[in-house]
């Protein structure tokens, strides 16, 4: 095993990272709520709700296929639950249905 001593240089690189990975975290759960907030009923079904996002996202370096497999797996396992979670939106994915909750 090898064992690296943190100095401030790979403290601050690994805080950058972390930060560019949490804007991104932060970027892609504004398009979801975007997504759904534009749909007529506050309402969407989860593969449109992918689609959008992908098509917000992709830049074309990457193979499509997988790209859109990677969004849909991190709206799957990451962003929905943790939306649904903190009372943002209403997640079933039984369903795969995703609705953005009425103020009350």
């Amino acid at each position: 095993m090898l064992l690296m001593m943190a100095t401030g240089t790979q403290s601050r690189a690994g805080d950058e990272c972390f930060s560019i990975a949490a804007d991104h975290d932060s970027i892609r759960r504004e398009r979801i709520e975007t997504v759904i907030s534009d749909t007529r009923h506050g309402h969407v079904s989860f593969d449109t709700l992918v689609n959008r996002v992908y098509e917000c996202e992709y830049t074309g370096e990457t193979d499509p296929v997988s790209h859109r497999r990677r969004v849909a797996n991190a709206l799957y396992y990451v962003h929905l639950p943790r939306l649904d979670e903190l009372g943002a939106i209403d997640y079933d994915p039984i369903e795969g249905n995703v609705s953005v909750l009425s103020e009350q």
